[in-house]
């Protein structure tokens, strides 16, 4: 269970770039999504974690209509037009 529990699982970027794509987009969004750069290319293994928490946070806080992510091998950028619970 303890191997199970903190086994190293990287993600890939790409992948996790359509992935949330595909999320954002079965929860009713209208969303840009691209990826800046060779996609073979070894992306920070970071990124793509950062990525999946930021859709995951956006989604249940933000509750945006719109969303454009840009993805590279060095950075993940996400804009979006919603606002944050209790802001405003």
């Amino acid at each position: 269970t303890r191997s199970l529990a903190y086994a190293h699982h990287e993600l890939n970027l790409v992948a996790e770039l359509e992935n949330a794509k595909r999320l954002c987009e079965a929860a009713g969004l209208s969303v840009e999504a691209r990826f800046d750069g060779d996609p073979g290319a070894a992306a920070h293994p970071l990124l793509a974690q950062v990525l999946r928490e930021a859709t995951t946070n956006l989604l249940r806080h933000a509750h945006p209509t719109e969303l454009s992510i840009t993805a590279s091998p060095v950075a993940v950028e996400i804009a979006n037009d919603g606002i944050g619970d209790g802001i405003g």
